[in-house]
């Protein structure tokens, strides 16, 4: 069935159901949206920057319980498992983001939990449980955000602490084994202290079937927690502590293989394949494209392999954040928000995706995290200041480990030729970073209808980076090398804008912004060349923008729209190059980019009980004037991770029966155009298009106490992959990493106030 078609029925669906006088709308509805992506409380339409807002009754009707899973129903959002599902993710907002696996550099997408910083890439996979909504800001956020953000900057904000008892539990179970529970319980402790807890665990067995072993791979097992205090001891002062932890414990995801090398074509000299596949044969896993080893994978199925390591993927975050609130008089609020995060994680992948061991790669990483801010919100008839300073500092120790072709070494035990890179070695990277900023922004009321904005920011980064590299066969270490290097950044952002209520319904906007992402190392594999640890430089980007915020119908639609160019200078990119044994990785930076889009999002009501919310993105990017080495020149590709155009539908109906219970019935569909995992464009390293579709139907009691439902996700059980990383020049290998199948089951939710 093709894309439009898909969308088109479930509208018609949706349009078509009757409705009655006694009909009322009980789920799904166009309500005023709150935010707080100005580091105030304004109505997502006041305020004139590109904004997606999912509130949380949204999030639990989709079945969205993990911050990646929220790509689905956001225009140019997209998010990608780029080492298997529960490692770290990749981030990318209108084209904008980074695509490296290293632990240590994070993406220029900056990532919030209740006002504190995520800084950690590897603590960027999180539960969402108990949520009030996610905010998700397009462009650069600079003026307002203390840490570094070009792309933009997701928001996960949590229920807070209530003034009555309520609670919230959930069960669900469904297919592949998943046993999944939720709860929340918060309210009242004294007349100055109000607590909320909420946890959550999520199992389920893995969708991915060794042929050799009868092993599954790819499961679920996330166990996570959060306790909210809230003391407001005065009128004028008031402290929330938020106290976190989460854990993710599973056999590690598996890759889907690919081979490269053709088998028919020999070296005379080193007897390995001499040529490569072409990118049909690769695809249609011809028999005769291998890899470094001889093996191919010869199935198409993209949720089927032959493994012989049983990795392990396990991380840990705990943290804590403390947001004390000072009302200094009627028109200034004092803000300090005190974020501390640790993270512990053990990765041990089986990178070959094949039954021999000739290359595994071990992944640990320790990170440290503090941050503060200080913010000091004026406002007055006619301005609205945001004043703040910021520090971060986090402390980082990633330990890798690289086995090459063990199962090809002499049997007798003698050491490896080293000459061909038989060895097995470790890579220990430290790094500190510290930034520090100045930020403020001052909103001013021209007129009733016309406000101007504008903004600074000034940053000052610093990395200190460390490395040791050695062999470590049994028996021996022989160092290789080791180094240290430092890094500095300073920049100065902006912000120029417009907000014109051309109407008491309609706002138009218009904004010029810089935004700013500081240089590092690229914390890879170097084994071969120590230049592969060279710092990259920042990037800045200028966002240049305008949209549109209406309500109409009475309230029942709403639209908001945003076009944009971007023009980059510098752009931070990850790729990987011919080694000659082993591939060379790098991040580097290109010469500059350029992004054209769009943001088309309609919400509906168009009869009591019937919701209609759809999303549009369209992208257009091209690579300027970049030759990352010689003879090699990409000018003119498109950037990876940018399809063209996204789109979501949600439509559901509520039936409101006559004794007070009420049915529902929804369906929802998202669609990714073609995308390129890298910036090479191949017609491998890439994905077609493809469309997610998922239902829901349930019945809530008259006293809104229970809910239970049935639902399903990726119903035509598409198959797709949600990236790809090329390994070819070298080891003759493509690893891929698959999305998840048909999923369905059951819930059953209690909740009372």
């Amino acid at each position: 069935m093709n894309q439009t078609l898909l969308v088109s029925t479930v509208l018609l669906l949706a349009i078509g159901v009757p409705a009655t006088a006694q009909e009322q709308a009980r789920g799904l509805a166009i309500e005023e949206i709150t935010v707080t992506a100005q580091k105030r409380a304004e109505a997502m339409q006041d305020v004139g920057i590109s904004i997606s807002a999912i509130e949380g009754g949204t999030l639990n009707a989709l079945g969205i319980d993990n911050s990646n899973a929220i790509a689905s129903q956001v225009p140019n959002l997209n998010i990608q498992s780029i080492t298997g599902e529960g490692n770290q993710p990749a981030f990318f907002v209108r084209g904008v983001g980074l695509n490296d696996y290293n632990t240590n550099n994070a993406g220029p997408i900056a990532i919030y939990q209740d006002g504190a910083i995520v800084s950690s890439p590897s603590a960027q996979t999180f539960a969402l449980f108990d949520v009030k909504r996610v905010e998700i800001l397009r462009g650069p956020q600079g003026t307002l955000y203390g840490r570094n953000a070009t792309g933009g900057a997701i928001n996960f904000i949590s229920n807070k602490p209530t003034d009555t008892l309520e609670g919230r539990f959930e069960v669900t179970a469904g297919n592949y084994s998943l046993i999944k529970t939720e709860g929340a319980l918060g309210g009242p402790l004294s007349e100055t202290l109000k607590a909320r807890f909420a946890f959550m665990t999520n199992d389920a067995d893995g969708f991915v079937d060794d042929v050799l072993s009868g092993q599954n791979y790819n499961e679920v097992g996330n166990r996570a927690a959060r306790l909210l205090l809230d003391w407001t001891p005065t009128e004028t002062f008031s402290a929330l502590v938020n106290l976190r932890w989460g854990k993710h414990d599973t056999i590690r995801p598996v890759f889907k293989h690919y081979g490269a090398f053709d088998a028919r074509t020999i070296d005379p000299i080193t007897g390995l394949p001499g040529a490569f596949c072409g990118a049909n044969d690769i695809l249609s896993k011809a028999a005769f494209c291998v890899d470094a080893s001889g093996y191919a994978d010869t199935s198409p199925d993209l949720r089927e392999g032959a493994y012989n390591r049983e990795g392990k993927l396990e991380f840990e975050t705990t943290g804590v954040t403390v947001n004390l609130q000072w009302d200094v008089n009627d028109a200034t609020t004092f803000t300090s928000i005190t974020s501390y995060d640790e993270l512990d994680k053990i990765d041990r992948e089986d990178s070959d995706a094949a039954p021999l061991t000739w290359l595994a790669v071990d992944f640990d990483v320790e990170s440290e995290t503090l941050s503060q801010e200080f913010r000091l919100n004026i406002d007055t008839e006619r301005a609205a200041w945001v004043l703040g300073a910021y520090f971060l500092d986090e402390q980082l120790t990633q330990i890798q480990g690289v086995d090459l072709f063990r199962d090809f070494r002499d049997p007798l035990g003698t050491y490896p030729d080293f000459a061909n890179f038989i060895l097995e070695s470790r890579h220990d990277h430290v790094q500190d970073t510290r930034a520090i900023a100045a930020f403020g922004q001052l909103d001013y009321s021209i007129t009733d209808r016309l406000t101007a904005i504008a903004g600074v920011r000034f940053t000052s980064e610093e990395k200190d980076f460390s490395a040791d590299v050695r062999f470590v066969e049994p028996g021996l270490v022989i160092p290789f090398f080791a180094l240290t290097n430092s890094i500095e950044d300073d920049n100065v952002s902006g912000k120029l804008g417009l907000n014109f209520a051309a109407t008491d319904d309609t706002m138009l906007y218009g904004s010029v912004t810089t935004g700013f992402k500081s240089g590092g190392f690229p914390g890879t594999f170097a084994l071969t060349d120590p230049s592969e640890l060279d710092p990259y430089k920042s990037e800045e980007i200028i966002s240049y923008e305008a949209g549109i915020k209406s309500t109409f119908a009475n309230g029942n639609a709403r639209f908001n729209g945003s076009v944009f160019l971007y023009d980059y200078e510098d752009l931070q990119l990850y790729q990987l190059f011919a080694g000659g044994a082993i591939p060379i990785q790098k991040l580097t930076n290109a010469a500059d980019a350029e992004v054209i889009g769009a943001e088309l999002e309609l919400t509906l009501t168009p009869v009591d009980g019937l919701f209609i919310q759809a999303g549009v993105g369209i992208l257009e990017t091209e690579l300027k004037e970049f030759v990352p080495v010689p003879g090699l020149d990409l000018s003119g590709n498109r950037l990876a991770s940018a399809p063209e155009l996204t789109a979501n539908v949600l439509a559901r109906y509520d039936w409101l029966m006559a004794n007070g219970a009420s049915f529902y019935m929804q369906g929802d569909i998202s669609y990714q155009d073609d995308v390129f995992f890298d910036a090479f464009n191949g017609p491998v390293v890439a994905q077609d298009a493809y469309s997610i579709v998922g239902a829901r139907a349930g019945f809530v009691s008259s006293d809104d106490r229970w809910e239970v439902s049935l639902w399903g996700r990726n119903l035509s059980d598409e198959k797709y992959l949600t990236f790809m990383l090329d390994l070819s020049p070298d080891f003759g290998l493509y690893q891929g990493i698959s999305g998840s199948p048909r999923t369905y089951g059951a819930s059953l939710t209690y909740r009372f106030e």
